[in-house]
C-alpha cells in the first residue's frame, strides 16, 4: 500500500542490508583498489576540490597542450566542469584532509546511502520481497561498486536521481516538489545529463 508505513521488520531488514553493503564494499575495495585512483576525471575533480579548499575557487592547476599558449597563469577558472561534485569533495577535504582515501570514501558514502533508499523506494512501490531483492542487487552491482571507489560523479548522481524518484512517489505537498526541483538542480550541476531525467520525472 502506497500510504502504509514501514514495519519493525522493514527496519531490521534495512539494518542487516546496510551492514551487508559495508562488508561487500570493503571486500571489493580490498580486491579492486590496488593501483590507486583511476586516471582522468577523478584527478580533475580532486584538483578542483583542492583549489576550492585553498581559496582559489573552481580552478585548474594544469592545462591541455593546446591551452598552454593562451593561458597566462595557474590556477585557471574552470567553466566547463559541473561544479557540485568538486564542492562536495572540497567539504570532505576541509573536514578530513586531502587524501586519496577521502576521495574514495566520499564516493562510497553515497553507495551506502543508496542501500536504504532503494529498499524504501521498492517497498513503497511494491512489497517487502521486491524491496529485499532490489536492494541485494544494488549491493552486489559491479558498476555501482566500481563507481563507489572511483571518486567520480556517478555515485552521487545516482543517489540524487533515486532520491528524487522516491520523493516524487511519496510526496503530495507542493513544497515537497520545490525540494525535488532543488535536488534535480544539484543533479544537473553534478552531471549535465540530468536534464534528460526531468521530462520523465515531471
Amino acid at each position: 500500500n502506497r500510504h502504509s508505513g514501514f514495519s519493525l521488520s522493514d527496519h531490521k531488514t534495512i539494518v542487516a542490508l546496510f551492514f551487508l553493503g559495508i562488508i561487500v564494499w570493503f571486500g571489493f575495495f580490498r580486491l579492486d583498489y590496488l593501483g590507486g585512483l583511476p586516471p582522468g576525471d577523478t584527478l580533475t575533480y580532486s584538483m578542483l576540490a583542492r583549489n576550492i579548499v585553498s581559496g582559489n575557487g573552481i580552478a585548474h592547476d594544469t592545462a591541455k597542450t593546446l591551452e598552454v599558449a593562451t593561458l597566462g597563469h595557474f590556477p585557471e577558472r574552470d567553466v566547463r566542469q559541473p561544479p557540485f561534485w568538486p564542492i562536495i569533495l572540497s567539504l570532505s577535504f576541509f573536514i578530513f584532509g586531502v587524501s586519496d582515501l577521502v576521495i574514495v570514501l566520499s564516493s562510497s558514502f553515497f553507495y551506502w546511502l543508496l542501500i536504504p533508499l532503494v529498499y524504501f523506494l521498492a517497498r513503497k512501490m511494491f512489497n517487502e520481497r521486491v524491496a529485499l531483492f532490489s536492494t541485494v542487487l544494488t549491493i552486489f552491482n559491479f558498476s555501482l561498486l566500481k563507481y563507489s571507489t572511483s571518486g567520480l560523479t556517478e555515485m552521487f548522481f545516482t543517489f540524487l536521481v533515486t532520491f528524487s524518484f522516491f520523493l516524487i512517489y511519496r510526496s503530495e505537498k507542493r513544497k515537497d516538489f520545490v525540494f525535488i526541483g532543488f535536488l534535480l538542480g544539484i543533479a544537473y550541476m553534478t552531471r549535465s545529463q540530468a536534464i534528460f531525467f526531468v521530462p520523465g520525472i515531471v
